[in-house]
């Protein structure tokens, strides 16, 4: 791979800024632009992998971007937590924003080991959904049936807008068309904040999966008419925030 550093512009640093959201080292744009924010998570990323913390990007710490997702540490953490409630705007409905916190809440919970879809946290998200026996299965949307619980205060799944927890993002998007909630992705579309978006998972930083018609979820943050800022589970194996394009979005399910 090719030595990047602070200064450096174009697709490998865009590639290398989206490695690093894929970690959870970087929240914000991926614009190519190797600047005082990258320089920032590349050099938090070495710290916390013991790598000489020199901000520039060589073999050794592209061989551990490219590996297995790495514990953030607690104070990274947290502000990237605090950045990203400073996204939703000041007119967020307060349902939707107690949703919203209560996904923002869970950024760095991941995959323990790696590729499992388990460990202490993500159980947390989906035990009891399978019986004894069977395969974990992928846990973006039963994240947002989890985080519509958390966030309005629910007893029990039965008590979420769904009326149950729902664990696929086929199901999701039935449940917003049969209720006329769902909305068809496109540039000119606004995306609420709080709302669900759902999208193919080629391309969406989850599970590969054999069936054709799987697919990835989470919730939207904040929308700049282009690109819409998330929270989702299962991407890289971890809660994390994306930068997504709208128009590789299938389309949004309001809850509400």
């Amino acid at each position: 791979m090719i030595a990047l550093q602070k200064g450096s512009r174009g697709s490998s640093v865009r590639f290398l800024q989206d490695r690093l959201a894929a970690k959870g080292f970087l929240i914000g744009p991926l614009d190519g632009d190797f600047g005082k924010q990258t320089d920032t998570a590349v050099r938090q990323f070495q710290a916390a992998n013991n790598l000489k913390v020199d901000g520039v990007v060589g073999d050794k710490t592209w061989a551990l971007l490219m590996s297995a997702p790495t514990a953030m540490p607690t104070d990274l953490l947290a502000e990237q937590r605090r950045w990203l409630s400073e996204q939703i705007t000041s007119t967020c409905p307060a349902r939707q924003r107690d949703v919203l916190e209560a996904a923002i809440a869970t950024l760095g919970w991941k995959e323990e080991p790696d590729g499992s879809n388990g460990g202490p946290q993500v159980d947390v998200i989906s035990t009891g959904y399978l019986g004894g026996g069977q395969a974990k299965p992928p846990w973006c949307a039963l994240a947002v049936s989890y985080w519509l619980k958390q966030g309005l205060g629910g007893v029990s799944y039965n008590d979420i807008p769904f009326g149950k927890r729902l664990g696929a993002v086929a199901q999701i998007q039935a449940w917003g068309k049969s209720t006329g909630r769902f909305t068809k992705a496109t540039a000119s579309v606004i995306a609420d904040p709080g709302c669900i978006f759902v999208m193919s998972r080629a391309g969406s930083g989850s599970d590969a999966a054999a069936t054709t018609g799987a697919g990835h979820t989470g919730l939207v943050v904040a929308d700049d008419r282009t690109h819409v800022l998330t929270i989702e589970g299962n991407t890289g194996n971890a809660v994390g925030s994306r930068r997504r394009r709208k128009t590789e979005l299938s389309g949004f399910v309001t809850w509400w």
